[in-house]
């Protein structure tokens, strides 16, 4: 493919901003054609585990909401359920 060239501008429209009529099938790194399915299903799966489970915080222990750890990755303290 010595012949081919990246242009960037084949992805802009006259105005400048990115066409969003470009209509073709990616494989690999993209958008692929059943992104709205699984979003939506990713949701669906997701509001049936919040409706299914009771999520509530212990009375006799309360959820420090400001406990941090203090490494190079933060993360919440343990707290019991």
């Amino acid at each position: 493919f010595p012949d081919q060239v990246f242009n960037t501008q084949r992805w802009l429209d006259s105005e400048g901003g990115f066409k969003d009529n470009m209509k073709f099938i990616v494989y690999g790194f993209g958008v692929f054609p059943g992104m709205h399915l699984a979003n939506q299903s990713l949701y669906i799966a997701l509001a049936l585990l919040l409706w299914s489970f009771r999520i509530a915080q212990r009375p006799d222990s309360p959820i420090d909401t400001h406990a941090f750890s203090d490494m190079i990755i933060s993360h919440a303290a343990p707290f019991e359920i």
